[in-house]
C-alpha cells in the first residue's frame, strides 16, 4: 500500500569524500555523469561539480522514484557539515549545505543532529538552516548519545529541550534514533528505563513539540544556564560559560588554586549526579571540594575530588543517595598545575 508510506529517502546521510579522486586531485580535468568538466586545479570548479554533481544524482534518482510511484514524496539525508562550527575531528566526508538541496527537485530534506557535541544553533548553522527556509525540513536522526548522558531520563529531559529548541528554525517534524530494543552500544533507546524517551517525545503525552513538559521521573542538568558567580574571571572567559551547555567554551579564572565557582540553581532541587568537563594544561594532580546546599550561608561538603587529572577528562560523582534541598553548589579548586577554569558544570537531577 503505497499510500502509507511518506516518503522515499534516496539517501540517509549524502555525502562526498574530500580525501579520494577526483577531490583530493589538485591537476587535470574531470568530466562527470552530467556530461560536464571541471578544472581541479580551480577551488571554485571543484565546489561546482560536487553541487552540480549531487543535484544531478538526487535528481535522477529522484525521477526514478516518481516513475514507480506518481505524487511520491522523496527526501535526502545528511549529518551537517564540519564549518563554520567544527564538530568532529579530522573527517574527509563531506555533507554539502542546504543550497545544494535547493537546486533540486526533493520534496524535504533531512537533517541528522544529535546533542552532545556543539549546540544545536552551531550545527544548523552548518547545514544552512535558518528557519525561512525554501523546502521543508525535518529532523531525520537525533537521539541520546550514552557519552552525553549518563541515564535514559536525563537523556530523555536533554532531546524534549533539544526538540524544543529545533521549533525556532522551522523544523517541520522528527524521528527519534531509535524507538525500541536495549542495549544499544552508542545510545539509549526509547523504550528503556520505563521508556522514558518515548514518553517525553510522545505527541500523545506531549501535543506540543515545541513545548517543555514536566515529568516525574526525569532528571536533568539544572545547572544549564543557571547563575553563576566565581572568584576571578579573565574577559570573555566568565563562569557563565562554564553552564551554557557547551564544552567548546568555559571559565577561565586566569590565575592558580585556591578558586571556586558557585551556581545557584534558583530553586532548592534533588540532585543525583554532578559531572564536570575539566581544562586544564598541564596534566597533574588536583583537587576539587565540592559542597552544596539550600542557601550560600548553608553549604556543606559533598564530595572531594584528588586525583591526577587532564584537559578534557570528565569527572562524575553520584550520590549514594540523591540529594533533596540542594539550590546553591560551590566547586573549590584548593590543588591544580595550571589556572582554575572548567569547560562545562551539569548537575543532573530533578525539581
Amino acid at each position: 500500500p503505497l499510500d502509507v508510506i511518506l516518503a522515499y529517502e534516496i539517501r540517509g546521510e549524502l555525502f562526498v569524500t574530500t580525501n579520494t579522486a577526483p577531490l583530493s586531485l589538485r591537476t587535470g580535468t574531470v568530466t562527470t555523469a552530467n556530461g560536464m568538466t571541471y578544472d581541479l586545479a580551480d577551488a571554485a570548479s571543484r565546489d561546482r561539480l560536487v553541487h552540480d554533481g549531487i543535484v544531478y544524482w538526487v535528481d535522477q534518482m529522484a525521477e526514478a522514484v516518481r516513475a514507480v510511484d506518481p505524487g511520491a514524496l522523496v527526501a535526502v539525508g545528511e549529518f551537517t557539515p564540519n564549518a563554520p562550527n567544527v564538530w568532529r575531528g579530522d573527517d574527509p566526508r563531506a555533507p554539502p549545505a542546504i543550497d545544494t538541496f535547493l537546486a533540486t527537485t526533493v520534496d524535504f530534506l533531512d537533517v541528522h543532529v544529535y546533542p552532545g557535541y556543539i549546540p544545536l544553533a552551531g550545527l544548523l548553522e552548518n547545514a544552512g538552516v535558518t528557519g525561512n527556509d525554501q523546502i521543508p525540513i525535518i529532523v531525520g536522526e537525533y537521539g541520546a548519545f550514552k557519552f552525553a548522558f549518563p541515564d535514559p531520563a536525563s537523556g530523555a529531559a536533554g532531546l524534549m529541550r533539544w526538540q524544543a529548541d529545533s521549533c525556532p528554525f522551522g523544523i517541520d517534524g522528527w524521528f527519534h534514533w531509535h524507538w525500541s530494543g536495549t542495549d544499544d552500544g552508542e545510545v539509549w533507546t526509547g523504550s528503556e528505563a520505563n521508556s522514558a524517551i518515548d514518553t517525553v517525545l510522545s505527541p500523545i503525552e506531549r501535543p506540543d513539540p515545541c513545548a517543555t513538559k514536566t515529568f516525574p521521573f526525569l532528571a536533568e542538568n539544572l545547572a544549564r544556564g543557571a547563575k553563576v558567580r566565581a572568584s576571578a574571571s579573565l574577559p570573555g572567559r566568565g563562569p557563565e560559560l562554564a553552564v551554557d551547555g557547551d564544552q567548546g567554551t568555559g571559565w577561565l579564572s586566569g590565575d592558580g588554586p585556591p578558586q571556586w565557582i558557585e551556581i545557584d540553581l534558583g530553586s532548592p532541587a534533588t540532585i543525583e549526579t554532578l559531572r564536570l568537563v575539566v581544562d586544564q594544561s598541564p596534566t597533574g594532580r588536583t583537587v576539587h571540594k565540592v559542597s552544596g546546599g539550600a542557601t550560600r550561608g548553608a553549604l556543606k561538603q559533598l564530595h572531594v575530588f584528588d586525583a591526577p587529572t587532564a584537559g578534557g577528562e570528565e569527572l562524575t560523582w553520584t550520590a549514594t543517595t540523591p540529594l533533596t534541598g540542594i539550590r546553591v553548589i560551590r566547586i573549590e579548586t584548593t590543588r591544580s598545575p595550571s589556572w582554575v577554569a572548567w569547560l562545562e558544570i551539569e548537575a543532573i537531577g530533578r525539581r
